[in-house]
C-alpha cells in the first residue's frame, strides 16, 4: 500500500497539467484579495469614520441647546428629546474613540451598542406585533445585528468596519419603503474585509461549492485513466505484481482525497497569509450569523464555522470523487469521465428545485454540494424545509457515495481488463 502511495505521488509530481492548474489557483486567489482588500475599510478611515462623528454630534448638541431657548410647548418637548438622543450619540462614539486609541475592544463594543440601543428598543417593543414582518429593518435584524456586537464585545473582537458591519440586511428583509432605502441596504450588506481570518471566510464561499469541486476534479481528473484500462496500459503491469486489488483502489482514493485536502490547506494558508501581510490576521471568534427556525439564530466563531464547512466540503469531495471514478472505469477517457461528472453534478444541482415537494427530498445529494447555505440555514429558510440540516447533508452524501462507490465496483466485475 506505502509502494503504490508513493508511486502515486512520483505521477502527481511529473503531471505538468497539475502544476499549470495549482499556478492559476494561486493567481486567482490573489487576484480575489487584491480586490476584496480594495473595498476594505482600513483601520485609519474607522478612526476618521469616529473622529467625523464626534465632531458632527458635537456640533448638532451646540446648536440644538442654542435653539431650544427660543422654543416653547411641544417643539421644545420635541426638541429636548432630539437632545437627549444626540448626546446619547456623541457619548457612543466618543466611547469608541478611546477604546481605539487603547485597542480596548470591549469599551469600543459598548459604545457601538449605545449608539443602537435606541433601534433595539424599539424593536422589542415592535417584535410581537412586527414579528413576521419582511419590513427592513426587521425586528429580527436589529436584534441580531445587537447581539452580534455584544458578541464581539465579550470575545473582545477588534471591529472590522465602524458602523457598517451590524447594519446590513437579513434573509427576511425583502420589503423597502423606498428605491433608495433599498440601495443604501444592499450597499451596508455587500460587506468586505481582507483581513486573514475573514479573507479566508470569503474565499472558502467559492471553495466549499461546485466550484472549488470541479476545480479538485479537473486536477486529479486522469487518476484512473492514466492507468490504461483496456489499453494495455500500466493497470496490466501491476496486475502481475502481489498486490491486492483493494489496495490499488485504496490507493487512488486516498491520493486524491489527501491531494484534494493539501491543496485546500495551501489556499487557506495562502490566503491567510496575504491578508496578514498587507492587513492583518483577523479575529478567529469574529461570528457568523446561524438561521433557526421560527426566526431564531445563533452565532458560531469563524474558526468552528469553517472547520464545520471543512468537513461537510469532504463528504462532497468524496461524492464528486466516487462519479469520476465510476465515469472513468466506464468510459476509459479522462476527458469524458471529467465532463460525465461535471454535467452530472451541474444538472443535478440546477435540477434541485423541480424535488422539493417530494418526500424524500432531502436525501438527494445535489442539495448538499454548495456548502455556506446549509450550514449557515440559508438553504432551510429560503426553501421553508427544515430537514436541509449539517447534519442530514453528512449522511446524504456518505450514503450517496457509498452507493456510487458499489455501483462503481459492480462495473469493475463486469468490465474486462480492469484491475479486479
Amino acid at each position: 500500500m506505502l509502494q503504490l502511495l508513493r508511486l502515486e505521488w512520483t505521477k502527481m509530481k511529473r503531471a505538468k497539467f497539475s502544476y499549470f492548474l495549482i499556478g492559476l489557483l494561486l493567481i486567482i486567489v490573489s487576484c480575489y484579495f487584491f480586490y476584496i482588500d480594495k473595498k476594505t475599510m482600513k483601520q485609519d478611515e474607522i478612526e476618521a469614520f469616529v473622529a467625523e462623528n464626534i465632531m458632527y454630534y458635537q456640533d448638532s448638541i451646540v446648536a440644538t441647546e442654542e435653539e431650544l431657548k427660543s422654543l416653547t410647548g411641544t417643539e421644545k418637548e420635541y426638541r429636548e428629546s432630539f437632545l437627549e438622543n444626540t448626546k446619547r450619540q456623541h457619548e457612543g462614539f466618543q466611547m469608541m474613540q478611546e477604546g481605539l486609541e487603547r485597542k480596548n475592544w470591549p469599551l469600543y463594543w459598548q459604545g457601538e451598542i449605545l449608539n443602537f440601543i435606541s433601534f433595539e428598543e424599539r424593536a422589542l417593543k415592535d417584535l410581537e406585533i412586527y414579528k413576521n414582518s419582511y419590513l427592513y429593518p426587521t425586528p429580527f435584524t436589529v436584534l441580531v445585528h445587537m447581539d452580534k456586537m455584544r458578541w464581539m464585545e465579550e470575545k473582545s473582537v477588534q471591529p472590522l468596519a465602524s458602523g457598517l458591519e451590524n447594519q446590513g440586511t437579513t434573509l427576511y428583509d425583502q420589503d423597502f419603503s423606498e428605491p433608495l432605502v433599498q440601495q443604501l441596504a444592499q450597499s451596508l450588506s455587500s460587506f468586505h474585509s481582507s483581513t486573514g481570518t475573514y479573507f479566508l471566510f470569503h474565499l472558502f464561499q467559492y471553495g466549499f461549492s461546485l466550484v472549488g469541486l470541479i476545480f479538485l476534479l479537473f486536477l486529479f481528473s486522469d487518476i484512473l485513466t492514466k492507468e490504461g484500462f483496456g489499453r494495455n496500459g500500466p493497470i496490466h503491469l501491476l496486475r502481475t505484481m502481489p498486490i491486492r486489488c483493494s489496495s490499488f483502489w485504496l490507493s487512488k482514493a486516498f491520493t486524491v482525497m489527501a491531494g484534494s485536502l493539501l491543496i485546500v490547506s495551501l489556499t487557506a494558508i495562502i490566503g491567510v497569509g496575504l491578508g496578514t501581510l498587507f492587513n492583518r490576521l483577523g479575529d478567529w471568534q469574529y461570528p457568523i450569523l446561524i438561521y433557526g427556525p421560527e426566526r431564531t439564530y445563533s452565532f458560531l466563531s469563524i474558526a468552528q464555522f469553517l472547520s464545520k464547512a471543512g468537513g461537510l466540503f469532504v463528504l462532497v469531495l468524496a461524492f464528486g470523487f466516487s462519479l469520476l471514478f465510476l465515469f472513468s472505469v466506464l468510459t476509459n477517457r479522462a476527458i469524458l469521465a471529467i465532463g460525465l461528472t461535471i454535467i452530472v453534478l451541474v444538472l443535478g444541482q440546477a435540477l434541485t428545485e423541480q424535488t422539493f415537494l417530494l418526500s424524500w427530498t432531502q436525501w438527494i445529494p445535489f442539495h448538499y454540494l454548495t456548502v455556506y447555505p446549509i450550514l449557515n440555514g440559508e438553504y432551510t429558510i429560503i426553501h421553508n424545509n427544515a430537514l436541509f440540516t449539517y447534519q442530514q447533508g453528512l449522511l446524504s452524501l456518505a450514503i450517496s457515495t457509498l452507493i456510487v462507490l458499489i455501483v462503481t465496483f459492480c462495473s469493475i466485475k463486469l468490465r474486462k481488463g480492469v484491475m479486479s
